[in-house]
């Protein structure tokens, strides 16, 4: 994954994140998959935003790389995990994610 593909990525969550009004309040990019902590207001569905986020970034990412719209319907699997804060601190969401690619290659996944 190139940095200038991360970067579009990255550039279509933020677009569509602040047209739905939802804060990315930390986040990661990884190889397979993406970890995002949000902040939105309760007359979202969480499933909407996800969906919107993830279809979004999809839809620019094929638009520039015409060989992901040949390959793919999809960019991203229709599946997502979802917690929200509560027993958790936001430091301790955020320090796992930070800690995201320590543990990636510490575990010999990337």
């Amino acid at each position: 994954m190139t940095g200038n593909f991360v970067k579009k990525i990255e550039n279509a969550l933020l677009v569509k994140s602040q047209q739905l009004e939802v804060v990315l309040k930390k986040y990661e990019i990884m190889p397979d998959h993406i970890h995002l902590f949000i902040k939105y207001t309760p007359h979202h569905k969480i499933s909407g935003v996800i969906g919107q986020l993830k279809g979004y970034s999809s839809y620019i990412l094929r638009k520039i790389y015409p060989k992901y719209r040949k390959k793919y319907k999809h960019l991203w699997s229709p599946s997502y995990y979802c917690e929200t804060v509560g027993h958790i601190s936001e430091a301790t969401i955020k320090k796992y994610i930070d800690n995201q690619w320590q543990s990636a290659e510490r575990d010999g996944k990337y």
